[in-house]
């Protein structure tokens, strides 16, 4: 399940490069930061860059609460595997919602990826990842 995360995190582009807006750039510097970080984590730090929801979602199996979903992150991090993406996209969609598209290091999937955050201003999250074998 991590190895497929991690791919997820790997396909983060937020649809875009960024515009001329500074702060639009410096949001998907962030966004893509927090995809790149996860995508490296080898550890329960993973944990702590996803949302409520993708905790549930992936390790509360869609109904523990979001406490029990984050212990059974921690304690599965010791088979987390650090790896590396290359992002492909990347675009701020509103002040709560970025995209990142990557592909992992081998070029053999695609990750799309959603991140969130409670507020405009408060740090970037991953709220979602999907995976995708690319074609060639």
């Amino acid at each position: 399940m991590r190895a497929i995360f991690v791919a997820t995190a790997c396909a983060v582009a937020l649809f875009g490069c960024g515009g001329a807006d500074p702060k639009e750039n410096a949001e998907i510097g962030k966004a893509r930061a927090v995809v790149e970080r996860f995508a490296a984590a080898g550890d329960a730090s993973a944990c702590d860059l996803l949302t409520d929801v993708a905790l549930v979602d992936i390790y509360g199996n869609f109904t523990e609460q979001p406490a029990k979903a984050k212990a059974n992150c921690v304690k599965t991090a010791a088979g987390f595997k650090a790896g590396r993406i290359t992002i492909i996209k990347s675009q701020v969609v509103d002040d709560l919602t970025a995209r990142v598209v990557a592909h992992d290091a081998d070029e053999k999937f695609t990750y799309s990826v959603t991140l969130r955050r409670t507020s405009a201003g408060k740090p970037w999250q991953i709220d979602s990842i999907a995976q995708a074998k690319l074609v060639k």
